[in-house]
């Protein structure tokens, strides 16, 4: 059904005073509902506030608003509500004009208009109930309780969504004379009892436990007549947190693949080993029992190399220079040993270090006079110029301002200089010797015999001599 359109005669629209002055002058007019907002200024002439055509005014303060523009009709308000529940009703809406310096709205259009509505097709029709069904039995089987009885909205049936007014059911109170049995309910739950352990399994899923417990006794179930048990468990069961890991022992894996033989030659060993790894031990446990290796003999039947080693050193040689023996002479010369690298066999390594050594050499041989070359003398002869230089070869001279000597220490020669030394000839007693130089020898005379059986002081002069 297209909705029906009622024309409405049109109000006038009557011109606002142009040269009214002090108005209450606003920045917004609604054109909706006529009123000003946002307050510019009072006493501002009518003319000037309108040069903006968004504008409003008041006339006085209390006055009605007026709009700024030309006068024309506002937008349209909303449609009002249907004038009808049911059926064919109509609905309205309005619109003003406002405005001035136009003169009038525009003629030939209104300032009102209707629609028809239709929000159902017919109106609600009440019904009429039945008669009252009969009671039904007590709600209970002991004590007090209720019966209920109903009636139907049938007579007649309500059409277009009408209602029957009343009530569809009715209770009244009922007494069977019988006495209630008591139900059991639960009591309080009492505390956690301690952990079914003191550690938990790593990776186990089945955790210590912790349980805790409740009565039947808030109130126990009656005996006569018997009432019924409390619902659900009596027990019910946590996990523990916060538990140290349980320690766990280790268990070996398997044996791995057998090594090859420790050697490359002879007799050795085959090496098969195995981990303490199934798993391993954690968070204390123990280890493994046993071996983690097992061996058995292997033969390479191969020689194994032998490494050479160093024989003795060999004596040294004449004392020469080049390549000539020498005798007899305080310059120095050269003298080697050698030594040979034995016991090595099948490429096995080579000896380290050098076959030959060399060292300086003095020769004395063909001397007609004695030397001693390596020990220490505690007993000597005296004499008012000579003294003793505990630890070197000891000789005394008469006249020499220097000798070449070899130290016994490291066979290396010393060079003495203005000193004099205390020497043993080949005499059968003790006497006062003095050395003499010819050529390159040291000649031995007595000179007068000494007391013998004397010991030196080391570092301390001979004060006095004896003669014979």
């Amino acid at each position: 059904m297209y909705p029906i359109l009622y024309s409405i005669q049109s109000c006038p629209c009557f011109l606002f005073p142009v040269l009214a002055e002090n108005v209450l002058c606003y920045k917004t007019f609604d054109e909706i509902s006529g009123t000003c907002s946002n307050l510019l200024g009072a006493g501002v002439s009518q003319e000037d506030c309108c040069l903006n055509s968004k504008y409003g005014f008041q006339l006085t303060e209390n006055g009605a608003c007026q709009s700024c523009r030309g006068a024309q009709w506002s937008k349209w308000a909303s449609w009002s509500a249907c004038s009808v529940s049911c059926t064919e009703g109509v609905q309205r809406r309005s619109r003003i004009c406002y405005g001035y310096h136009e003169g009038t709205c525009p003629i030939g259009t209104r300032g009102k208009e209707m629609k028809s509505c239709l929000l159902k097709e017919c109106c609600p029709v009440m019904g009429g109930w039945s008669e009252w069904s009969a009671w039904k039995p007590c709600s209970v089987t002991c004590q007090t309780g209720t019966q209920l009885r109903e009636r139907t909205c049938t007579n007649p049936t309500p059409v277009c969504g009408g209602t029957c007014t009343g009530y569809s059911r009715e209770t009244k109170p009922c007494d069977t004379s019988q006495i209630c049995p008591t139900h059991g309910n639960w009591g309080s739950w009492g505390p956690w009892q301690p952990c079914s352990q003191t550690c938990s399994i790593e990776g186990s899923a089945r955790q210590p436990q912790q349980q805790r417990s409740r009565p039947c006794n808030n109130p126990p179930p009656s005996l006569n007549p018997l009432g019924k048990p409390c619902p659900g468990p009596s027990q019910e069961s946590k996990s523990c947190t916060g538990l140290p890991n349980c320690p766990r022992d280790g268990n070996w894996g398997g044996w791995k693949l057998l090594q090859p033989c420790t050697v490359t030659c002879g007799v050795g060993q085959i090496l098969q080993k195995r981990l303490c790894d199934n798993p391993p031990p954690k968070h204390g446990g123990k280890n493994c029992l046993g071996e983690d290796v097992r061996r058995q003999p292997c033969t390479v039947k191969v020689p194994c190399p032998v490494d050479g080693h160093w024989d003795e050193w060999g004596p040294w040689k004449p004392c020469s220079r080049y390549s000539f023996e020498i005798e007899c002479e305080e310059i120095p010369a050269s003298q080697m040993r050698n030594r040979k690298c034995i016991g090595r066999r099948y490429d096995g390594k080579p000896c380290e270090g050098l076959r030959s050594e060399s060292r300086v050499c003095y020769s004395f041989e063909g001397c007609p006079c004695e030397y001693w070359e390596s020990e220490k003398v505690q007993r000597a002869s005296y004499s008012d110029q000579g003294f003793l230089d505990q630890g070197l070869p000891t000789f005394w001279t008469s006249g020499i301002t220097k000798l070449i000597i070899l130290d016994p220490r490291d066979h290396k020669p010393v060079l003495i200089e203005n000193t004099r030394f205390v020497f043993k000839c080949r005499t059968s007693r003790w006497w006062e010797v003095l050395m003499e130089r010819k050529r390159s020898c040291y000649y031995c005379r007595v000179s007068h015999k000494i007391s013998p059986g004397l010991f030196w002081s080391p570092g301390k002069a001979a004060r006095t001599s004896f003669r014979g």
